[in-house]
This record gives structure tokens, C-alpha cells and sequence, in this order.
């Protein structure tokens, strides 16, 4: 994730990923990070890059998919 004022002065945050904990045998899941906004990406194919949602929009989604 990054952080960049108008000045172009950056900051890069390393995000700690999670696996998810309905994880299956054949490597078919999502990892998550938890920041200020929540990092979501393919285990499988994280050079594709992840989606980020606030952390709003995250709850209401695990409250739909739960």
C-alpha cells in the first residue's frame, strides 16, 4: 500500500497477509490484510494484485457471506 502526498514524497506500508481459515488441501483461498483498509488477494495468484474495501465495506460483506 502507499502513501504519497502531492509533493510525491512516499511512504510504502508493508502489509502482514492472512490465510483465510477456510483454506482447502488444494491451496483454493484468500488472504486478507488488515490495515487503515483491508487488502484482499488470490493465495494462488498474488502477482495479479488485490482488491482493497474499507473497512466498512468489509464487514458488511462478511456479515452477507456469513
Amino acid at each position: 500500500m502507499s502513501h504519497s502526498t502531492e509533493k510525491r514524497d512516499c511512504v510504502e506500508v508493508a502489509l502482514s497477509w492472512a490465510k483465510s481459515s477456510h483454506s482447502t488441501e488444494q491451496g483454493d483461498c484468500v488472504e486478507v490484510a488488515i490495515s487503515e483498509a483491508v487488502g484482499i488477494r488470490d493465495t494462488k495468484d498474488r502477482a495479479s494484485g488485490h482488491l482493497t474495501v474499507s473497512r466498512q465495506a468489509w464487514r458488511a460483506a462478511l456479515r452477507v457471506l456469513g
